[in-house]
């Protein structure tokens, strides 16, 4: 029952985020998390919003969990170090010797050893950047819409494989991705 209900949660959490439109009204915007259902790798559709106001470049920044091999079990192992025992000899002045003998109780070192491996999640945070300078210039009131897909093939990939394209513009857009970048270029 548990498992229904955060899967039915996040199908309408992503139904939800599918309609919203982001803003991009600075050279760095923050997407936040993207909707990954339990176990699942990335794969989502961001629709951003390009207006007059909208740097040439943005840096649009945005979460996605992946899978790391990390150690899930510890143990603590102590290394003994024995009692040690120590003479001491200084010079006197007619050459002989005085000898004291110092002790030293022994001590234990603790140490933390991984007993067993497995999987965590962890959350990476990742950017992209978006590059209008190329785009036609927008007038006060006009907008153009872009959608940017981000996917992931596996759950243990920290990169994301981009694609881009123009939804709702003013222009024929050329849309090129190379690695975290993405040009937009008006024909």
């Amino acid at each position: 029952m548990k498992t229904f209900l955060t899967l039915a949660l996040s199908t309408v959490m992503s139904v939800a985020m599918a309609g919203e439109v982001l803003l991009l009204n600075g050279s760095n915007v923050n997407y936040g998390a993207l909707s990954q259902t339990e176990n699942q790798p990335a794969l989502e559709t961001i629709k951003i919003k390009r207006t007059a106001a909208t740097p040439d470049s943005v840096t649009l920044r945005y979460k996605v969990n992946t899978v790391v091999e990390a150690c899930v079990d510890f143990e603590l192992v102590f290394t003994e170090v024995s009692d040690l025992t120590q003479l001491n000899c200084e010079p006197k002045l007619n050459g002989a010797y005085a000898c004291t003998e110092a002790s030293f109780e022994g001590y234990q070192i603790p140490k933390r050893v991984c007993r067993e491996k497995g999987l965590k999640l962890q959350t990476n945070e990742q950017s992209l950047t978006l590059n209008f300078k190329k785009a036609i210039t927008l007038t006060e009131n006009a907008v153009e819409i872009f959608a940017v897909n981000v996917a992931q093939r596996k759950m243990t990939d920290v990169e994301s494989k981009l694609s881009a394209k123009a939804v709702d513009t003013a222009s024929v857009y050329k849309v090129r991705v190379s690695g975290s970048a993405v040009k937009f270029k008006a024909k």
